[in-house]
């Protein structure tokens, strides 16, 4: 099995969002894997609005996706571990995709890594798997690096086949770099 980080395309010239206005409890709380219930005062600021609106927007730890990319995620009942709040970028739907919770899936003995001063890991240079606790269609969160948003194999196939625009896939290990 492959894990990929999915990130945010924009050599396509799509529109992208500069900054999406949230405030600092809001962000603690989609980092933190919690539930939200509402979303409110977003101040979006949207770039190359020329440009096409991607199914896949925002940041890659604070992400927006549109109604068919959301289509995706619920037709596979396997991924149950989303909260989608719908808002409106400019004119368009969009929903935001909230991981609730964290896998635990971070091989600590094989992976690569400085540590703080409590032992907890910092910067993750080479990231390995376990594999066994990971479902094949997932996309995922580890709580050993909260702002990374992972996804499997099996589900970038799924991305790929349903034509889904504005994400691209990085197979790098080194959470330190993209």
């Amino acid at each position: 099995m492959k894990v990929y980080r999915i990130r945010l395309n924009v050599d396509k010239g799509f529109a992208y969002l500069e900054s999406e206005g949230f405030d600092f409890e809001i962000r603690r709380q989609i980092y933190m894997g919690e539930k939200i219930n509402t979303i409110s005062n977003e101040k979006f600021i949207v770039k190359t609005k020329k440009g096409e609106y991607p199914d896949f927007m925002g940041s890659s730890s604070i992400p927006f996706i549109s109604d068919k990319f959301k289509k995706v995620i619920e037709n596979h009942s396997e991924i149950n571990n989303i909260n989608f709040l719908p808002t409106k970028i400019e004119k368009e739907n969009y929903w935001l995709l909230n991981i609730i919770g964290y896998l635990d899936c971070f091989d600590k003995e094989k992976s690569t890594f400085s540590t703080f001063n409590n032992g907890e890991p910092d910067e993750i240079h080479n990231i390995v798997f376990l594999e066994e606790n990971i479902p094949s269609v997932s996309i995922f969160k580890i709580k050993e690096s909260p702002i990374n948003i992972f996804i499997t194999d099996e589900f970038k196939k799924v991305i790929e086949e349903n034509h889904i625009s504005g994400v691209s896939f990085l197979e790098n290990t080194d959470l330190t770099f993209g």
